[in-house]
């Protein structure tokens, strides 16, 4: 099993507790996942509770996940970080299996209410290295948003292989699976 259940009163105690570290680094809380975007009643009153201590907020999203649950946070959350895998909807669609129309409008949204972001783009070899990398940078460019590309990485390997090997029937689905 991987994570921890927590209840919102037991998470937002022990972010406190460094509280007073936060407001000496100008540091604050990020809130990731998997997409924890998936959960925004969850995640707007765990917001709301830092944000009421003092407490910067930020959100690593992906952004693939209903408007509505960017309106549930937007007023307790400091900034976004926010990840595009591709620009071109094909490249995108081929390389995560879901479209990137719902990802870059909730970007523009996230634009439109003046919320601090910064793009934050995973450089997959045979992927999106190249030329989608400079269209991620000139999309951003013309947005004036910061973009920071980061070294592709294996870490999540582990986990994935542990999901697949409690699939209901016990077969390995990591031939089908899009992750």
């Amino acid at each position: 099993m991987y994570g921890k259940a927590w209840s919102i009163d037991d998470l937002v105690d022990f972010i406190q507790r460094d509280s007073t570290y936060y407001r000496a680094t100008g540091g604050g809380v990020t809130f990731s996942g998997g997409e924890c975007m998936l959960y925004p009643e969850y995640v707007s009153e765990l917001a709301k509770r830092c944000h009421e201590a003092g407490i910067h907020v930020a959100i690593d999203t992906a952004g693939c996940v209903p408007y509505e649950s960017f309106e549930a946070v937007l007023t307790y959350v400091d900034m976004f970080l926010y990840d595009i895998k591709a620009i071109d909807p094909v490249l995108h669609k081929k390389g995560t299996g879901v479209s990137n129309e719902v990802i870059l409008r909730n970007l523009e949204y996230l634009l439109r209410v003046g919320k601090q972001i910064t793009v934050r783009t995973p450089v997959i070899p045979g992927f999106n290295e190249g030329a989608e990398c400079e269209r991620i940078k000139r999309y951003c460019d013309a947005r004036t948003l910061s973009v920071e590309f980061l070294s592709y990485h294996t870490f999540g390997e582990d986990k994935k292989n542990a999901l697949n090997a409690t699939a209901l029937d016990g077969k390995n689905k990591h031939d089908e699976t899009q992750y």
